[in-house]
């Protein structure tokens, strides 16, 4: 039997049970794992004030990325189901062509309320100045798509509030 210099050989039922567990786990959910995790590692650090719960903290993060690295499509695929796809596909371009060069940069995201059900989001791209609110929910039945952003090709500019309750 082979072995690896320093490591202890294994019958080959269990080398092979090794094997395809590590096969295993680069299925879908661990893909969305690791895709998260190197994109954590090469993008700046979210700034973040108020009380996010790790699904909205989560969602934010990801848009800011998406829009940072001119993924529309990405970005689109993160909206609610308050639009049509065709519609979050449009607002998905549109935010990237506004707020690309901010989102490169530091961002500060003000969560504002609870964040057990919905968040009211302020982003501010420190880069450029701009400020771009983002609504944030659980989608689907019963919250069972996880937290998605609100992305309305029409959506008119909205005035960050004042302050957070």
């Amino acid at each position: 039997m082979r072995r690896a210099a320093g490591l202890p050989a294994l019958p080959v039922p269990l080398a092979a049970l090794v094997v395809l567990g590590g096969v295993g786990l680069t299925g879908c959910t661990a893909g969305a794992g690791v895709r998260y995790s190197e994109d954590y590692e090469k993008h700046e650090p979210l700034r973040v004030e108020g009380y996010p719960s790790a699904g909205s903290l989560r969602v934010v993060q990801e848009v800011v990325w998406r829009i940072g690295d001119g993924e529309a499509g990405a970005l689109a695929s993160l909206g609610s189901s308050d639009s049509s796809a065709g519609e979050r596909e449009r607002a998905a371009k549109r935010w990237v062509a506004e707020y690309r060069r901010g989102a490169g940069g530091p961002v500060t995201a003000s969560f504002c309320g609870p964040g057990d059900e919905r968040q009211v989001v302020t982003l501010r791209f420190g880069t450029t100045g701009q400020t771009k609110v983002l609504h944030v929910r659980l989608d689907g039945p019963g919250g069972e798509s996880g937290w998605r952003v609100r992305l309305l090709a029409d959506e008119a500019p909205e005035s960050p509030p004042a302050a957070c309750p």
